[in-house]
């Protein structure tokens, strides 16, 4: 008889469960290109719970199964989320601004290479949906601790009819829009898968 090696289809793939005997983290892309969305459009956003809708938009938390991971690069604070594959500015601006110069202070992030990366963007509704907790725990807000608590509500890129975009409150868990002229703090994203 002839030994005959089985071939590599026949040998079953390890997964990341049998090495860490854990289940690995559901890898989870979502919408990073901007639209303008109606309120019933984000209220239909995926992974999120709605406490309470509102015709102006909704109370509510993600709910994705998150892992994150504060790390400093190059000097700059970041938190890595693995299961949206998102980076993000741990801190994000120290003062509340317009819609315009949010954009602004993104583009100047930019060109200083904050954490080695040219590549920070205004996150989309959908990603800022991600962060919000369900609960406010030991911070007062919905949003985990290792983030800085100064930025309350944030601006997305995603607009809404001609002169307003959508923003989300860590203070109260709120989707909602907002005049562009009026003033939100910006907490910058990047992909990194």
């Amino acid at each position: 008889g002839q030994n005959i090696l089985p071939s590599l289809s026949d040998v079953p793939a390890k997964t990341e469960q049998d090495i860490n005997g854990k289940e690995a983290p559901k890898h989870v892309k979502l919408r990073k290109t901007y639209r303008n969305l109606s309120v019933l459009q984000v209220q239909d956003i995926p992974n999120k719970s709605i406490w309470k809708w509102k015709k102006w938009g909704f109370y509510g938390n993600s709910t994705l199964e998150r892992e994150y991971e504060e790390k400093t690069i190059k000097g700059d604070k970041v938190v890595i989320e693995r299961t949206t594959g998102l980076m993000w500015h741990q801190s994000g601006s120290s003062s509340h601004m317009e819609w315009e110069n949010a954009k602004k202070w993104v583009k100047d992030l930019n060109s200083k290479g904050h954490a080695g990366y040219q590549d920070w963007r205004l996150p989309t509704v959908d990603e800022v949906v991600s962060l919000l907790e369900l609960d406010k725990k030991s911070n007062n807000f919905y949003i985990v601790p290792v983030f800085d608590k100064n930025q309350l509500y944030i601006w997305t890129g995603d607009g809404f009819l001609k002169h307003s975009a959508w923003v989300v409150s860590f203070r109260s868990a709120l989707v909602t829009w907002s005049d562009i002229k009026y003033r939100n703090y910006v907490r910058p994203v990047r992909t990194v898968r």
